[in-house]
């Protein structure tokens, strides 16, 4: 039944005064609208209902579950539309082989409690999700986490309107606040973004929609839930207890009386408190590991805190600036909760470390700040509405399927010209016009039931023509935003190196590789399938030839411990470091096979180790050090039984078959008893590094433990803890840093206890004192 129809059937006093109201042009009254009912509770003493009584509140109520599903539907699309075109992030590939390999091998990766903010929750999730379709399919279940804290905003921005308003206006806050949700650039990159933030954002605010939900209705179910979600968005990521302490205090606080407060500690603070505890006893020894993990970590941390949380994030402040406008329109508990809650995260985040990821945790500041910016848009967005439908005069719904249309035409149009130039065509537009139309509908929907509530007529719409040239450009602006909002956020996730153009070589030129080193964790995901990700080395941690670090990385590289080197840039400061410290050696020691730029500039390059009977550079002597060569003979070395004393010219002779650099190499051949080379040196001795190769003893033999020892000035045995696990069949450079330097009277190289047999070359001795 046409809704004017209806409300001249019901003409009365109030009628005529909207219509007197309306051709003024003043802001509609409150009896001009549908569902006008008292504010506060009913006859007999229940809680107002979520709509009101009689056709007006069908009309009102069938309006907004058209536009939550509207809401709903095109915050999905908007997360889910580009998930599928990039390669798994760093982060992404973390999560998804944590939970795969706890799937699969019942192992934990890489220790990953000890350095990732959150439980097993997110990665289980993500791997189960991995194993089924893929990374496309963790990113849309992301998506879909982003619906629900679209859909939660705008539970709780309904929940903390004043009762004073009419409930037209109290849903076209909320849902105005649940739109801020669905298109914030940060909100969409987090629904894109196959981590746990998405799922603990969800989980959050579905929590808090639940809480200010039991103010009003009570009883334990909400409490209980309440306390369940925030503890799983407490699993998903550790961030949100930061509000456990303010949320508990607050309800304790707020109790009317002492049943009231004994209720709320059984159903809610008990059960979270008791829950958060129970993980800290079963997971104590890793939160302590990841605490003083994060009190180090410097990798994420902020060189230009204004540029990051300021010039890069300027819709987050025009959102609180807007929010502002609507502090004298909320109640007392709304603007507590708004200053509370963006409040606590922009303090923790000066407190802790300011860090380049403050996008990700925007969405609590966008989740506290919406409903008073929905509260202060209302009122602007209905007087939009209301010029529309009297200059149009068109129906509410042939009015809505038109706007849905044109609108969702040229935000389509707008959208591929500044986002996907150079995939446009037909088949684009046949796939996105029935995704993208409610879109631009959407700013305008929820508003319809308000806006047409008012009798038009030829004179209001001739009235309104004036204001119509602004009517059109508000609604042109919809689809503006919209493509600004995405091209903001593919900005924030598409910063990462797209693999897949690349990823057909990095698996061929790896085939086969025992080792691979890459400044990319991100690689070991690509290559799971492929190889055991303990064979991936990334940036971030190496013990190698006595050295850690960068240092080690430069030495593994110059022995070319490494089969394939894949380097893309690097995320973090450690992986952008790799290149320019290994630069150099790779050129002396690897070929490069293979390099492609990406779609945002990053350079992709596969090397390959150079012939393993090349050895390693020549490097120059360090200042004060003595070389070794053994042109002239053995330069008393010898071997060292296990029940003897050194023996110059045991068991070792000067060789060809293995020169270095042109010149003979010392070859030493281990006995039953016999598996420690050495030379007598009674000199200072600070540091030695060895240059040596390893005659294999079978095909499928890659690695021999090797030991460098010395004995002291006081005949005291001395190593280097036996730390080099040797490539065999190539030449390897292994360095032994002194704990105790001084003077020593001996220097050897030691092979295992089994070593019968085996041979070794010694091409070059550095002695540093």
């Amino acid at each position: 039944m046409d809704c004017n129809i209806m409300l001249n059937r019901r003409h009365d006093g109030r009628s005529s005064t909207a219509t007197t109201a309306i051709r003024d042009r003043r802001l509609p009254l409150v009896e001009a609208r549908l569902g006008v009912i008292p504010p506060g509770s009913d006859a007999t003493g229940r809680s107002p209902s979520t709509f009101p009584a009689g056709a007006q509140g069908m009309y009102l109520s069938r309006t907004v579950m058209v536009a939550m599903a509207g809401l709903g539907v095109s915050a999905f699309v908007l997360r889910v539309l580009l998930a599928g075109g990039h390669s798994a992030f760093m982060d992404e590939s973390s999560y998804i082989l944590t939970g795969r390999i706890l799937f699969e091998r019942h192992e934990v990766y890489a220790g990953a409690l000890e350095w990732t903010f959150g439980s097993y929750l997110w990665p289980l999730l993500a791997g189960a999700a991995d194993m089924l379709a893929g990374p496309r399919l963790v990113r849309t279940l992301t998506a879909a986490f982003g619906v629900v804290m679209t859909l939660a905003t705008v539970a709780t921005a309904y929940q903390l309107a004043p009762r004073r308003i009419d409930h037209a206006r109290r849903w076209a806050a909320a849902l105005l606040a649940g739109l801020i949700m669905a298109v914030f650039p940060t909100a969409i990159a987090i629904g894109r973004f196959g981590t746990y933030d998405a799922l603990a954002g969800a989980a959050f605010m579905s929590g808090v929609a639940l809480l200010v939900r039991a103010r009003v209705a009570g009883g334990r179910a909400w409490l209980l839930g309440a306390a369940g979600l925030l503890f799983v968005g407490f699993l998903a990521k550790y961030l949100v207890a930061l509000y456990f302490p303010l949320i508990c205090l607050y309800l304790l606080a707020s109790a009317r009386d002492r049943r009231a407060l004994m209720h709320t500690i059984r159903w809610f603070v008990a059960p979270l408190s008791a829950a958060c505890a129970v993980y800290f006893l079963l997971f104590h020894r890793s939160l302590f590991a990841l605490l003083a993990f994060s009190a180090n970590y410097t990798g994420l941390k902020s060189d230009n805190p204004v540029r990051d949380y300021l010039l890069e994030r300027p819709e987050v402040w025009l959102l609180a600036l807007v929010a502002a406008l609507g502090w004298r329109r909320a109640d007392r508990l709304g603007r507590g909760i708004a200053v509370a809650g963006a409040g606590a995260l922009l303090a923790f985040q000066a407190l802790a470390r300011p860090d380049h990821d403050f996008w990700k945790h925007s969405i609590y500041m966008i989740f506290f700040l919406a409903p008073l910016a929905g509260l202060a848009l209302a009122p602007a967005v209905e007087r939009v509405m209301r010029w529309t439908a009297m200059a149009l005069g068109w129906q509410p719904a042939s009015r809505m399927v038109r706007v849905a249309v044109l609108g969702g035409a040229l935000a389509l149009v707008l959208f591929q010209a500044a986002v996907w130039p150079d995939m446009a065509g037909w088949p684009r537009l046949l796939y996105l016009a029935p995704l993208l139309a409610p879109l631009t509908a959407l700013a305008l929907l929820p508003m319809a039931a308000a806006s047409m509530a008012g009798e038009g007529g030829a004179a209001n719409r001739r009235a309104s023509r004036r204001p119509l040239a602004l009517t059109l450009a508000v609604g042109a602006s919809v689809p503006l935003a919209l493509v600004t909002a995405l091209t903001w956020s593919n900005r924030l996730v598409t910063f990462y190196p797209d693999l897949n153009p690349s990823l057909a070589a990095i698996r061929h030129y790896t085939a086969g590789a025992e080792r691979v080193l890459t400044d990319d964790s991100a690689l070991r995901y690509h290559l799971y399938e492929q190889m055991p990700y303990q064979r991936v080395t990334d940036p971030f941690y190496l013990v190698y030839g006595g050295e850690q670090g960068l240092p080690a990385y430069r030495l593994a590289v110059a022995d070319r411990l490494f089969d394939t080197i894949v380097l893309d840039g690097g995320i973090e400061s450690l992986g952008q470091r790799l290149r320019p410290e290994i630069g150099g050696l790779l050129a002396l020691n690897y070929n490069r096979v293979y390099q492609r730029t990406t779609t945002n500039g990053a350079l992709v390059e596969i090397y390959q180790a150079r012939d393993a009977s090349e050895p390693p550079a020549d490097e120059p002597a360090s200042a004060g050090a003595t070389v070794t060569y053994f042109d002239d003979g053995t330069r008393g070395w010898g071997g060292h039984p296990d029940n003897a004393e050194l023996q110059p010219g045991f068991a070792v002779a000067i060789s060809h078959a293995r020169p270095w650099h042109g010149r003979p190499s010392l070859q030493f051949t281990a006995g039953g008893q016999l598996s420690l080379a050495g030379v007598r040196v009674d000199r200072p001795v600070s540091r030695v590094d060895i240059d040596l190769y390893i005659v294999p003893t079978s095909d499928q033999e890659r690695e021999v433990r090797v030991g460098m020892t010395g004995f002291d000035a006081n005949w005291q045995w001395r190593d280097d803890g036996f730390r080099h696990a040797v490539r065999t069949g190539r030449w390897t450079r292994i360095s032994w840093e002194l704990e105790q330097p001084g003077v020593y009277r001996q220097i050897g190289v030691k092979l295992p206890s089994d070593a019968a047999g085996r041979t070794v070359y010694l091409g070059r001795m550095e002695i540093r004192p």
